[in-house]
Formats: C-alpha cells, sequence, structure tokens
C-alpha cells in the first residue's frame, strides 16, 4: 500500500513539474508559436532590449509578447501581417542580403545575430501572417472596422491603416507583375463597400476592392494614360477618371457592370475632379487654364467657370494651376486649391460665382473638411512658412472664409483625410526631399519612407508619435 502510494506521488509530481514546465514556455494563452517564442523571447526581450522593463528605451517596441509586438513601436508596425517584405523587423535580425533588406544596427545589439533558420523561421512565420500561438492573426477581418489607405506612388502598393491604433495593419499589392504603373489615389465609395485605385505612369485600369476584407474586387480597363485622379457619385454607381495630360481624357465609368460608358479627350490639362452632392454634375479643374469644366451627367453638356470673373476662360494659363476641387457636403459651396496663385477659392455652388480667395503660404494641394467644426484643412509646400520643413497644412475657418492659420506638419505634405469621429486629422507627408527627416528604416522599392501624421482636431496642435510608411505616400482614404 506504501509503494503504491510512493508511485502516485511520484507521478502527480512529475506530471505537476511537466505542467509547469509546459506554462513556462507561453507567457499568456495568445503568445507566440513555441519556435518563434524561443526566438523571440530568448534573444529579443531580454533585460535592456525589448523587454516590459526596458522597452521604451529599445525604440518603444516590447517583444515579451505577441499581444505586445502588435502595438508598434515609436515609428509604428514592425511587423506586417503575410509581408516580411514590409516588415522592417526582419530588416535589422536579417544579415542575410539574399533574404531580403539588411539594416543596421543588427539585432540583437552588442550580441550574436540571428543564424539564417532562425532569420527564416521569422520571415516564413510573418508571410503566413505572424499568427499567434492559437492560429490567430492581428487585425482580423471586420467589415465594421475604421480604416484609412495610404497609396504610394513610388511602391506597388496601398498601405492599410487600423483608425483606432493608428498602426499599419497590411500592405495590399495593387500593380501586376509586369506592369510599370504606379498607383496613385485612392478613393473610397460613398457606400463603404469598396475602395478605387487609379495609376498614373501608363495606368490602364481603374481596379477595386473590398472594404471588408481588402481582397481583390475587380477592374476596368480604361485604356493607357497617366489616371492622376478621380472621383465617385453620391450613389457609388459611377466613377470618373482623369488623365493628367496636355489633351487629356476623362473615363466615365460604370461601376454596377464595370465599363467604361465614355471617355472624352479635353483640349487642357484636367488634374481635379469632384461629383456634386446631388449627383446632377461633375466639375473638372484645368491645370493650365484660368476655368472649370462642370458637366451635367445625365445630358452630357458642358459649362465653364471662370476662376476669376473678370476674365473669360481661356488656355493657356499658368497663373492659377487650380489643383483640387472639393464641394461642402450640403452642396451649398466649392473649394479649389490653385497651385501657382497660392489660394484657396471659394465659390458659390449655386451661381458658380467666386466669393472668396483666400491667399497661404505655399502652392495649394489636397483638401478635406470638418463639417461640425467649420474648418477645411489643406495641404501646402513652402520651405519659408516653418524652418527646417518644406510644407505645412492650412487651416481655413468656412463660416467666414478665411485662413485662421496653419500646422507644422512636416516634410511635403500631400494627401489629407479628416477623421471627424475620432477627432483627428491624417496626413500623408511624402518626405521624398533629401532635407525631410532620415527615415528609421530602408524600404524594398527604394527611394526614402515617408511617414503619417495626426492633427487633433480639437486643439488642432500635432498629436501622438508620425508613423514611418514606404516610399511616397501620395493620397489617403478614409473609410468612417
Amino acid at each position: 500500500m506504501l509503494k503504491q502510494i510512493i508511485i502516485l506521488t511520484f507521478i502527480a509530481a512529475i506530471a505537476i513539474i511537466a505542467a509547469c514546465t509546459k506554462d513556462s514556455d507561453r507567457i499568456d494563452t495568445k503568445d507566440y508559436p513555441t519556435e518563434i517564442g524561443k526566438i523571440f523571447r530568448g534573444r529579443c526581450a531580454t533585460s535592456g532590449c525589448h523587454n516590459d522593463v526596458s522597452y521604451k528605451n529599445a525604440a518603444g517596441l516590447n517583444l515579451s509578447s505577441w499581444e505586445n509586438l502588435f502595438k508598434g513601436s515609436n515609428s509604428g508596425s514592425t511587423i506586417i501581417p503575410f509581408r516580411s517584405d514590409f516588415s522592417s523587423l526582419c530588416y535589422f535580425i536579417n544579415t542575410f542580403a539574399d533574404l531580403g533588406p539588411v539594416n543596421l544596427p543588427t539585432m540583437p545589439v552588442n550580441n550574436d545575430p540571428l543564424d539564417r533558420d532562425e532569420v527564416k523561421k521569422i520571415k516564413d512565420w510573418v508571410d503566413a501572417g505572424a499568427p499567434n500561438i492559437d492560429g490567430e492573426v492581428a487585425f482580423p477581418t471586420d467589415a465594421n472596422r475604421r480604416k484609412f489607405y495610404v497609396a504610394h506612388t513610388a511602391c506597388k502598393v496601398v498601405c492599410v491603416f487600423d483608425a483606432e491604433t493608428r498602426l499599419q495593419m497590411r500592405y495590399i499589392t495593387v500593380v501586376n507583375a509586369g506592369e510599370s504603373c504606379t498607383p496613385h489615389v485612392v478613393k473610397i465609395s460613398p457606400d463603404k463597400k469598396y475602395w478605387y485605385v487609379c495609376f498614373n505612369s501608363n495606368g490602364s485600369y481603374l481596379r477595386r476592392y473590398n472594404i471588408s476584407d481588402d481582397s481583390y474586387a475587380g477592374q476596368i480597363y480604361i485604356g493607357g494614360g497617366e489616371w492622376n485622379s478621380l472621383t465617385i457619385s453620391p450613389d457609388s454607381k459611377k466613377a470618373f477618371v482623369v488623365d493628367w495630360t496636355s489633351s487629356g481624357k476623362i473615363a466615365s465609368c460604370d461601376l454596377d457592370n464595370m465599363t467604361v460608358t465614355d471617355t472624352t479627350r479635353y483640349n487642357f490639362m484636367p488634374h481635379g475632379s469632384s461629383v456634386t452632392p446631388n449627383g446632377q454634375y461633375v466639375y473638372f479643374t484645368a491645370t493650365t487654364g484660368n476655368f472649370i469644366y462642370k458637366k451635367e451627367i445625365s445630358t452630357g453638356n458642358i459649362d465653364f467657370v471662370s476662376l476669376n470673373s473678370s476674365e473669360s476662360p481661356g488656355l493657356p494659363s499658368n497663373t492659377y494651376n487650380p489643383h483640387e476641387i472639393l464641394f461642402a457636403p450640403d452642396g451649398s459651396k466649392y473649394y479649389v486649391t490653385c497651385q501657382n496663385e497660392k489660394t484657396v477659392r471659394v465659390f458659390d455652388a449655386a451661381t458658380d460665382n467666386n466669393i472668396a480667395t483666400i491667399p497661404i503660404n505655399g502652392s495649394a494641394l489636397e483638401m478635406s473638411l470638418a463639417p461640425s467644426k467649420n474648418l477645411l484643412f489643406v495641404t501646402s509646400w513652402d520651405a519659408s512658412q516653418f524652418s527646417n520643413t518644406i510644407g505645412a497644412v492650412a487651416i481655413i475657418n468656412t463660416s467666414t472664409n478665411s485662413l485662421q492659420g496653419y500646422v507644422n506638419v512636416g516634410t511635403q505634405p500631400h494627401g489629407i483625410a479628416v477623421d471627424e469621429q475620432k477627432g483627428v486629422v491624417y496626413v500623408a507627408n511624402r518626405n521624398i526631399d533629401v532635407t525631410g527627416p532620415l527615415p528609421h528604416h530602408s524600404s524594398v522599392c527604394g527611394g526614402r519612407n515617408g511617414y503619417i501624421t495626426f492633427i487633433d482636431l480639437n486643439t488642432l496642435l500635432l498629436t501622438g508619435k508620425k508613423i514611418e510608411v514606404s516610399v511616397d505616400p501620395y493620397s489617403i482614404g478614409l473609410k468612417d
């Protein structure tokens, strides 16, 4: 009897030791897969480096658990699920040129680098989605998730951000192998079902993707061109894509049937475009003229709107260089950025009369409205506005049609989107000039990485950290 008790006690002890050993291999129930955890916890989340105690002094990156990894670092996400090629952590642990970019300092700092097998394991894990030990992938598909999209003209991708955490979730390749075009503008359909991309550098398609999971959802062949911008009708049934060439084209697209219904060539260089909130008209800016085209969608009839009422519409004119056009949500007014004139012109939509001309410092570029605040935010480039920067965001009071001030967002801001629900303005800083801030890491597509900055909609000040993205982030589309 005593012998049996001793045996049972020994078996129980062994079971307890085994259980403890098993538990010690996992930080929590949703942690790294075992082999990945051994590398990160054993080589990276160590004293003085990326653990709970020291991570704030280690680029803000905590590798002590899978959950902490996906809180990102000081410069944003370091692991992008399914994309080791855009995951900067993979650059810093790698010393093998054939396995991807190699960045210094090699991690772990002041220690032996990871061997080839360890680097390959991490890259393969990331390309499989970087799941936790239970197979869960960060930022899972959620049709209700608020997110914003950034198109990169120097890469072949659109970066998808989670609006809640402001972290990069995915990089979506939108250019097929063998194509030389580059994504230029990303737009969200008003029904929030799809996002669309047009392409310059001899692009030929308007492509669309599902908002729910960012999967490819089809394309429309629109012919070769420098397809620079697009606008979508309020009912999400039509798109108008602009070819920014000296005798530019406008491709009218049926989004229900994914076909081109009309391609019209004009004797001007179109750039900006916008559909009226009631869906009756589509407007195009004439980059090399002093006017705007106004086209009635149902009939195709065209009128000209002069930027300056004292002048007749004509070509050529480099005085104004109207860049972008944007309607107020109620359709009462519209705004035109005049890049060369360095102004924002305000028009009464009912009469198409210019009711205000607002000078700003720098070339006026892209715009986004915050209707609840009666504010218009305008990106501009001007090295003289702030020291050590090239650009700013001008803030215009839409009640008084007057300049309210500027926000120094850094180098070369371009795309912009207001998120009133989150109380933030997203700004894409292209950072393609050598005078801009040195990127934290390199990129697989060459050139200088850009970044995203954030303006607090209540204080009108920069808020939080800037997030580094890949090369030349050009435009932003918000799914609210």
